[in-house]
C-alpha cells in the first residue's frame, strides 16, 4: 500500500531521542501548521539527514502520515539558523526566543502562510542589520506582538497596531523604543490570559 508523501517547509522546534538512532520531533511547517513527526536512524554519523534534522534548521522536508504521528522520510537543509547567526550570538538568541515563543503558542495542525512568512521575515531582517545590544529588547518586542496577533491572542491597542501592520524596518525598531513598556504590558496579558 502507498502513502501520499507530503513536501513542505519548516523550522525544526525541538527534537528528542527516540528509540536506539532515531529522533522525535516538533516543527513548525509552512503547510501542515505545528506537527510532531519521527525520523529513523538519524543519529547514525552515517545518516544523509541528521544535518537537516538539528534544531533551529528551516528544512525542506517529505513526509507521510502515520496513525498517530508523522514520520519524515526525507529532509534537505535550507538553513541552519546556528550557523546563520553564528557571529552575532544576540541575534540568535533572539531567533531561539522566537522559536520558543513559536512552540510554546502554536496549537496543532493548521496551515498558516502569514504566520509563516513573518517568521521567515523576522529572521531576515536580524540577518540583513546589525542591532546595538539595546535593540533586541525591542526586535523582540516587536516579534512578539506579530505572532501574538496571528494567534489571536488578545487585541491590540492603538498605540501598538503600527508595529503588527509595518514591515520590518530600522525605523520600527526606533519607535518601539518610547512603546517599549506600553508593548510589555500588552505582552504580559496576552500571554498571561493565553495560560500556555
Amino acid at each position: 500500500m502507498s502513502h501520499h508523501i507530503y513536501q513542505t517547509e519548516g523550522y525544526i522546534l525541538k527534537t528528542y531521542p527516540s528509540g536506539e538512532a532515531g529522533l522525535y520531533l516538533r516543527i513548525y511547517t509552512k503547510d501542515l501548521g505545528l506537527i510532531q513527526a519521527t525520523a529513523q536512524g538519524v543519529r547514525y554519523l552515517k545518516s544523509k539527514l541528521r544535518y537537516s534534522l538539528q534544531e533551529t534548521s528551516e528544512s525542506h522536508l517529505s513526509l507521510v502520515r502515520g496513525k498517530e504521528i508523522w514520520r519524515i522520510t526525507n529532509a534537505r537543509l535550507e538553513e541552519n539558523l546556528f550557523s546563520s547567526f553564528r557571529d552575532t550570538p544576540d541575534s540568535f538568541h533572539s531567533v531561539m526566543k522566537i522559536l520558543m515563543l513559536v512552540d510554546r503558542l502554536v496549537q496543532g495542525e493548521e496551515r498558516h502562510d502569514l504566520f509563516f512568512s513573518t517568521l521567515r521575515d523576522a529572521f531576515s531582517f536580524l540577518k540583513q542589520h546589525k542591532l546595538e545590544n539595546d535593540q533586541y529588547e525591542l526586535f523582540e518586542a516587536i516579534a512578539t506582538l506579530k505572532i501574538l496577533h496571528l494567534l489571536g491572542y488578545g487585541a491590540v491597542s492603538k498605540d501598538l497596531e503600527i508595529f503588527i501592520e509595518s514591515p520590518w524596518s530600522m525605523d520600527l525598531i526606533k519607535e518601539m523604543q518610547a512603546d517599549r513598556l506600553t508593548a510589555k504590558r500588552e505582552i504580559d496579558r496576552a500571554l498571561h490570559a493565553s495560560q500556555l
